[in-house]
């Protein structure tokens, strides 16, 4: 056992230790149950994990607590003899007791009268009673946003909505890192989606989502993929009969537009949904890149500036039906078709010298990169439901085709100093055609053991591809374009994955518990057809899970929970031909980059004082393989830097989060969030062995006015502070956005206007330096941007009550 096992356990048996002498003759005397159901007053829906505490009535003494299941059910047993009450109470709700409980030989197993919570908002609201949510939601095993109530991303993507989020940071160019890292798995209703995480968060827009799940410790249930665990968006959805919908549109400053529709219609057992996206998202910035490269007694300096103009065009049209064939039988079928367009046009400026000094050269590169591809997605589920109580199989199947093409054009001029062009052009041209299918098999089984709940299932998923690469110089004596055989690339990709997985969850008088085990064998093998080499790589692993929680009191829970985790390569990290931008800059992939390792710890403790929410958590993550961008100085060409994947020995990230939501007055509310963490990096793997240390720190403050009933008001700051990548260093980031938002036909129709980045300050900046080179870079978009949405409910929709748990 590890030094982070032995303080993770030690926690463990401090915790619980004092729960572990109770008089045994309490126990003997334990005679009757109780048991009852929570609900949302206002949805008339189940609360699943709300905090149920029984208490004496002679001496307000705690005797027993739990948490509802997945149905709002609750179910306390071995209560001895007496007069007690009950206190139910959620995050984000106002409390509600039940007194005058009486235990008795003659009523020894009591069902007691269904407990409906008042959402908070609804209780500081003394005339008008509002429908609103918490903005973050607390679970057991998750966090889960409602983008409903982040007006700041209104005709923005999922990424935008990520901005104000707890343990995620977004950068410049919507690139979403969860508590630092980079690598963690996007789900979509549950499912796995074609795209790569961070496509999807830009893809999806926020109209369409009703919630977001952060999933930062996964049970053995979900695949183990991801190093920092799982964001899983819940699509809108509705199940009332009849037609009904939303529709939204968007527009901003820079030119960027979009918007969508989702549709429902259901006739008694039939639900029939359909939900339309577009989306032509532009980003303008300018970049600068100052570089020296050291190399015996002469210095090579480069400077870059660059122009950046990038667009994004994804769309996607996905419809289906949910079948309610019985009351144990229910079956979803839905189809998607999309695709993710981007386009990226670089105007760059070159100027290199030496020192000593010799001469100066300038030049001038117009970059061109552009991807095109469509994708096709099929899935069905199959529920049912025994006639036991609480057990259930589901079967669920997913097949997705991806097929792209990648043109990368480059056009480099020789100028003067004033940047006019002289002769030596020279243009390249590389064609890249990614092919990715998937086939997804799963099977789960569900029911109660013991006075707990088993569940086990089965996966099996098979991905299968490759990639065509073509490097091409234009021949301007012939005008055609000559392809360089030597650079070209065809490349195979195959990837199984089989596993099993078992996990028992139950509760004992002192806390409740989830115990879990994965198994997994992974079969990968990339042939280069170009030279018949082939790299393989099998592996066989185990990944256990724990999740524990205590109910100190009826205002304050303790979490605890460990998983074991993977991060496979993405499928470009291993592909091993280069990639030419400029004559310049080169990367290529590894195809022996290896998966990392992840063993986390976390540790939450959740308190719910009058009209306050307070979340705070320590984490710590070890990942060994790390894999980390590398880059380095070309030994022949010294004006050429190369960029490639490689593995660490191991990087750790040992944290502390809080969170508070807190209710300021009946028109106003605060959410203050920050996550700090100190960062290390081990190279023990390669040569030049190191040793890294960073602390680093993030924070976010939300506040939100109901000026009217139908006018809200929001300002979001964030700030990102500075630290240690994998190679380099990272200044520190903030940005102020602002948001109106205003209701109206009858609460038919919502206008949200939004500025993003107020006061024009968000960036990014990065500094690499080492023996071989330094390398100074730095980023910041052209203005603030202005943002206008538009949205209008049907038929008064609102999402259904089947909610996100049918995916888990």
């Amino acid at each position: 056992m590890n030094t982070s096992q032995k303080i993770f356990f030690t926690l463990l048996l401090i915790l619980f230790s004092g729960s572990l002498f109770s008089s045994p003759e309490i126990a003997a005397r334990k005679k009757g149950t109780l048991s009852g159901v929570v609900f949302d007053k206002l949805s008339n829906t189940p609360i699943e994990y709300a905090n149920i505490s029984l208490f004496s009535s002679a001496d307000s003494l705690l005797i027993d607590g739990g948490i509802t299941d997945i149905n709002g059910g609750y179910s306390l047993s071995d209560v001895p003899y007496g007069s007690y009450y009950l206190f139910a109470n959620f995050i984000g709700y106002k409390k509600s007791v039940i007194n005058e409980i009486e235990i008795s030989k003659e009523t020894k197993n009591i069902e007691l009268e269904s407990i409906f919570l008042v959402a908070t908002s609804e209780q500081l609201e003394s005339v008008e009673i509002t429908a609103e949510k918490n903005s973050v939601e607390y679970k057991i095993d998750k966090k889960v946003i409602n983008v409903s109530q982040n007006i700041n991303a209104a005709g923005g993507s999922a990424a935008e909505v990520l901005e104000n989020v707890p343990s995620v940071n977004v950068d410049i160019e919507g690139n979403v890192t969860l508590r630092g890292s980079g690598e963690f798995t996007v789900l979509v209703d549950g499912r796995p989606s074609p795209l790569s995480s961070n496509d999807i968060l830009k893809q999806i827009p926020a109209s369409a989502i009703e919630n977001i799940e952060i999933i930062t410790n996964p049970s053995a249930k979900y695949d183990p993929d991801g190093t920092a665990g799982i964001i899983n968006i819940i699509m809108k959805k509705n199940q009332t009969d009849g037609m009904n919908g939303i529709i939204s549109l968007n527009g901003d400053s820079n030119s960027s537009f979009g918007g969508t529709a989702n549709l429902n219609a259901r006739k008694n057992k039939v639900n029939y949904f359909t939900n339309i996206s577009f989306n032509n998202r532009t980003n303008i910035m300018e970049s600068v890149n100052d570089r020296k490269t050291f190399f015996t007694d002469t210095t090579r300096f480069l400077t870059e500036r660059t122009d950046r103009n990038q667009t994004t065009r994804p769309w996607r049209i996905n419809s289906g039906l949910d079948y309610y064939i019985s009351d144990k039988n229910f079956l979803t079928f839905s189809a998607t078709i999309g695709g993710f367009g981007y386009y990226r046009e670089f105007e760059t400026k070159y100027e290199t010298y030496t020192s000593p000094e010799t001469s100066r050269n300038y030049s001038y590169s117009k970059n061109n990169f552009d991807v095109d591809g469509i994708y096709y997605a099929g899935s069905l589920t199959f529920e049912h439901k025994f006639d036991k109580e609480d057990t259930k199989l589901t079967f669920e199947s997913t097949a997705w085709q991806w097929n792209g093409k990648n043109v990368q054009l480059s056009h480099q001029y020789d100028t003067d100093g004033k940047w006019g062009f002289l002769s030596n052009e020279t243009n390249v041209r590389t064609t890249t055609r990614p092919t990715r299918n998937n086939i997804r098999a799963k099977l789960d089984f569900s029911t109660n053991i013991f006075e707990g709940k088993f569940e086990t299932g089965l996966l099996t998923m098979v991905t299968g591809g490759g990639s065509n690469y073509a490097y091409s110089d234009y021949n301007f004596a012939t005008d055609n374009w000559d392809e360089d055989l030597n650079k070209a690339s065809d490349l195979d990709y195959y990837r199984a994955i089989y596993s099993a997985y078992a996990s028992y969850n139950n509760k004992t008088k002192w806390f409740d518990y989830q115990l879990g085990i994965r198994l997994e064998n992974t079969d990968r093998v990339i042939t280069q057809k170009t030279t018949i080499d082939k790299y393989k790589l099998n592996l066989l692993n185990y990944y256990p899970t724990v999740h524990l929680s205590k109910q100190i009191s009826k205002l304050q829970q303790v979490q605890l929970s460990y998983s074991k985790r993977i991060q496979r390569p993405q499928t470009y990290e291993l592909y091993p031909y280069s990639d030419y931008s400029d004559k310049y800059n080169v990367s290529y992939g590894n195809p022996m980059l290896e998966p990392e390792d992840i063993h986390s710890y976390e540790m939450n403790y959740i308190i719910t004082p009058k009209a306050m929410m307070i979340s705070t958590g320590v984490y710590y993550r070890q990942t060994d393989n790390t894999k980390i961008m590398s880059q380095h100085i070309n030994a022949a060409n010294p004006d050429l830097m190369i960029v490639s994947y490689s593995n660490l020995d191991k990087t750790e990230a040992l944290g502390v989060e809080l969170n508070v939501n807190y209710y300021i007055t009946k028109w106003a509310t605060a959410n203050v969030g920050g996550n700090f963490y100190s960062y290390k990096v081990s190279d023990a793997i390669s040569a030049n062995s190191n040793l890294t240390n960073s602390n680093k720190w993030d924070s976010r403050l939300n506040l939100t006015f109901n000026v009217k009933k139908q006018i809200r008001l929001q300002f979001l700051y964030i700030y990102q502070g500075p630290g240690v990548n994998g190679q380099g260093y990272q200044y520190e980031n903030h940005m102020v956005n602002a948001a109106a938002r205003y209701d109206f036909w009858k609460n038919k129709a919502t206008i949200s206007f939004n500025v993003q980045d107020v006061f024009a300050t968000s960036k990014y900046e990065s500094l690499v330096e080492n023996d071989q080179f330094y390398s100074y870079f730095k980023m910041k978009p052209t203005s603030s941007i202005f943002r206008l949405s538009f949205s209008y409910r049907i038929n008064n929709y609102k999402r259904r009550a089947r909610d996100s748990n049918e995916y888990r």
